[in-house]
């Protein structure tokens, strides 16, 4: 709600889509994370990483260190772009370790 009591942010369902209104621009990371999973939207990790991603590759810049665990939209064969290193095999998630402000780049080809 806004200081007047006015709403700030608004949603209505219509069956089966959701309208959604703001009188501000919605950056704050949980609510686009929940709009996202209304959406149906497929998200590849839980913490506040930024990602990147097609059919083809998926890339993930962290800001700490540590291990992360990536899902998959289908079970995939993983490589490791730049160290060209194979990470996992018909597989729909896989964990990376990642070094502190660190961005790795994952080559993805759909199991057969």
């Amino acid at each position: 709600r806004l200081p007047d009591g006015q709403p700030g942010l608004v949603m209505k369902g219509f069956g089966d889509w959701l309208a959604v209104y703001s009188v501000v621009p919605v950056n704050n990371r949980d609510v686009l994370r929940w709009l996202a999973e209304q959406a149906g939207v497929h998200c590849y990790i839980d913490t506040p990483d930024l990602v990147w991603a097609n059919e083809e590759m998926v890339s993930i810049c962290v800001d700490q260190p540590g291990k992360r665990e990536i899902r998959l939209p289908k079970t995939c064969t993983v490589k490791d772009l730049y160290a060209n290193e194979s990470v996992a095999k018909n597989a729909d998630k896989f964990t990376a370790n990642f070094k502190d402000k660190a961005t790795r780049v994952f080559l993805l080809n759909p199991a057969k």
